[in-house]
């Protein structure tokens, strides 16, 4: 049988969000009982890179606790404008690590198509 790969984002349009964390969860509870390679895992009839699908999720999450899409933008513009003149942003957050963080996150969500 021939295998039918998909990156993270298509499985994810397929699937959904919270079919993907459920298979995740699935797969990092199997895995140290049962090793196999992360980046050739098989669910719903397709081949998944598993560690891919996990920053794509991580980057899901990172992006919905700024209140989503456009919302982590601003803020990305917020963290950088600020540490560039040097001024107190107001979040509870270290500017440095958030700022190449956020800037995956979009990247990830941007791949999606269609944000909301």
């Amino acid at each position: 049988m021939k295998r039918f790969y998909l990156s993270a984002n298509e499985f994810v349009k397929k699937v959904g969000i919270d079919a993907a964390k459920a298979q995740l969860g699935l797969v990092f509870e199997l895995h140290p009982k049962h090793k196999f390679d992360l980046h050739d895992v098989e669910m719903f009839g397709c081949n998944v890179d598993v560690l891919e699908l996990k920053q794509f999720v991580d980057s899901y999450e990172l992006i919905d606790s700024y209140g989503g899409f456009h919302s982590a933008i601003n803020t990305l513009k917020l963290l950088e404008s600020s540490l560039q003149i040097g001024l107190d942003h107001g979040l509870q957050v270290d500017a440095v690590t958030e700022i190449p963080k956020l800037k995956q996150a979009i990247a990830d969500m941007g791949s999606m198509g269609k944000i909301s």
